[in-house]
């Protein structure tokens, strides 16, 4: 018996912002995702890909970065559904169209006046997302859908939510009322120094009484602020998060139902301007007078950088982890699993050792040079981890399970044995219940927590580029899955016929993706590396919109280390090309010939 082999299955790798949607502003979780669904099931798909879904930071220069989250248990705003709005009475049909309508206007202007990112340089079947259009109108539909729901009794599933998601969501409602009060500060290191500190503010009356008045009564006079007033609000996030977190255990469950498992994105490290870092600081490499990070993240220089990559997050204190038994990442874990089906970690390498730079020499000097390797967590957090969640480990099933087959298919009884042992089995059957099995050692997308027999769920380690063995014993050790990329395939000199991208060195346990999101479409060739992948014996393969599409090199999602508003801006103008019969036909042909088809079983 193959133990770890679950099926064949693929999915398709697109963000939520990138979906098409009536308004034409930005994708959503509901009217947008739904059409998608339909098209996943009807193509044949099993898996839906995206990118982290918390709330993100604003800028001309890099809008929208997923990756750049002011929480990672938080959900975005930004993805809130009107419809949904509406059939819950908190906003009016004729409300949403006077906002649609007068911010699509405004993105009109500012794509007038900003040629990168006017209409002219669209790519075909796609558009690119304009932030500030799309915060504008969801802030403002959040207003008045805030300002309706205040009007009514709490609801007995409003005050489970609060309680349920206190840990969390009682220092982000705080970091984000607080930063609505500061928009100019680049990061909670520049707010009044009252606020800096999440411990002392909480123990500060009338601080927090404070938080909890509009400007207006406050005398707030800062032009800078901007939006609506209701943001200023600690109750305000409260709710949209409360309204955020309905809409998307809906749209789970209605993937679910068709047969459609979500694969969720975590990053390895938080934001340095985040509800994370500000409310838990004491889990940071940071000066415990100052709050200032001691160390930051990055990569050492190499071939290709001779100052290395300065990413300046800040670095886990995994000793202060260890001392509570890793109970943030449990809850960081858990929290996931409550929103996917299957979740990917990114940066896995930072696991075993990450890369730390004096936060005064990357400050002076934006360089990554001077730094050093420094032992990560290991098998300590994964221990933990499962331990928590109550997941079992599949590599110790398979492992058990091995070795009871191995000796017993080595132990060749005698006729005479094999007769006592049929006419034991016999009588034991009539005096004894029949012993319940457990279930097998790894489900694609089961979610653990609590019992000690769940199966762990599908995790995915991001193991590209310069990877030890230590890291492939890790990654292995909790059989957790390995990511393969056709376009590095056949690029890799060095490595040649030994590259582990290339289709004949795939294996079971891993994920294969035709491209990523910081490649561009494979165009032309995206057919070929397509019916490559799919063939492949991996249990998952993955398939970025613009390679079913075809696009080219204009429909990138992210051009890594390059600050341009078209980074995370790709979004497709309608599911149409989808279904179009020379995209649609073949590719639902060779789902079915590689034995990948959902509707074929």
């Amino acid at each position: 018996m193959d133990f770890m082999y679950e099926g064949r299955n693929a999915g398709v790798l697109l963000h939520l912002t990138s979906l098409p949607s009536k308004c034409g502003i930005v994708g959503d979780f509901g009217e947008s995702a739904e059409p998608f669904l339909e098209y996943l099931k009807e193509a044949g798909f099993s898996y839906w890909q995206v990118l982290p879904v918390g709330p993100c930071t604003y800028s001309e220069s890099q809008p929208g970065c997923p990756y750049l989250s002011t929480s990672s248990f938080a959900l975005n705003p930004l993805l809130v559904c009107p419809v949904g709005l509406i059939s819950l009475g908190l906003v009016t049909e004729e409300e949403v169209s006077q906002l649609v309508a007068k911010w699509q206007a405004k993105q009109q202007e500012r794509r007038a006046l900003n040629r990168e990112c006017s209409s002219h340089d669209t790519v075909e079947y796609g558009d690119f997302v304009d932030y500030h259009a799309a915060k504008g109108y969801k802030d403002e539909l959040l207003a008045a859908a805030y300002n309706a729901f205040i009007k009514k009794a709490p609801t007995e599933e409003y005050d489970e939510f609060c309680k349920a998601n206190k840990f969390w969501l009682d220092g982000y409602v705080l970091f984000e009322a607080i930063q609505a009060r500061h928009p100019d500060a680049a990061s909670w290191l520049e707010w009044p120094e009252e606020y800096r500190s999440y411990r002392n503010l909480v123990k500060n009356e009338s601080l927090l009484q404070g938080l909890e008045m509009l400007k207006e009564e406050q005398n707030i006079t800062d032009k800078n602020i901007t939006g609506p007033v209701e943001q200023l609000l600690p109750q305000f996030h409260r709710f949209v998060q409360f309204i955020l977190s309905q809409q998307w255990s809906q749209l789970r469950r209605q993937a679910n139902t068709k047969g459609i498992k979500i694969l969720g994105d975590i990053a390895f490290y938080v934001n340095m301007h985040s509800s994370d870092a500000w409310s838990n600081s004491e889990m940071f490499q940071m000066d415990t007078a100052t709050n200032k990070p001691l160390y930051v993240s990055g990569v050492p220089p190499d071939y290709f950088s001779a100052e290395g990559q300065l990413w300046g997050h800040p670095v886990y204190a995994w000793d202060a982890h260890e001392r509570t038994n890793f109970s943030w990442w449990t809850r960081r874990l858990a929290k996931s699993f409550e929103k996917f089906d299957a979740c990917r970690l990114d940066h896995f390498r930072g696991f075993e050792s990450y890369w730390r730079v004096p936060y005064e020499f990357a400050i002076q000097h934006k360089s990554a040079r001077d730094g050093e390797w420094v032992q990560g967590p290991g098998t300590k957090l994964f221990d933990a981890i499962f331990k928590n969640m109550g997941w079992e480990n599949p590599r110790v099933n398979v492992a058990t399970a091995y070795s009871e087959a191995l000796s017993k298919h080595r132990k060749q009884p005698t006729v005479k044995e094999r007769l006592a042992n049929i006419i034991s089995k016999h009588v034991t059957a009539k005096s004894k219940p029949l012993k319940k099995t457990s279930g097998a050692p790894h489900s694609f997308g089961t979610q653990g927590g609590g019992d000690t027999s769940s199966p762990a769920p599908l995790l995915i380690a991001e193991d590209l580029g310069f990877i030890t063995p230590e890291i492939v014993a890790l990654r292995d050790k909790y059989s957790i899955f390995s990511m393969r990329v056709m376009q590095f395939a056949w690029a890799d000199k060095e490595k040649g016929l030994r590259c582990e991208h290339l289709p004949y060195n795939h294996t079971r346990d891993c994920v294969v993706y035709t491209g990523l999101r910081e490649e561009p479409p494979s165009f032309a060739a995206h057919r070929r590396l397509a019916h490559l992948a799919l063939l492949s014996v991996a249990n998952l393969v993955i398939l970025p919109v613009q390679d079913i599409l075809g696009l080219d090199d204009r429909a990138r999602f992210n051009l890594p280390g390059v600050d341009s508003p078209k980074n995370w801006s790709w979004k497709l103008s309608s599911l149409g090309p989808l279904y179009s019969p020379e995209n649609l036909n073949p590719l639902r042909e060779l789902l079915i010939l590689s034995n990948r088809s959902s509707s074929s079983e």
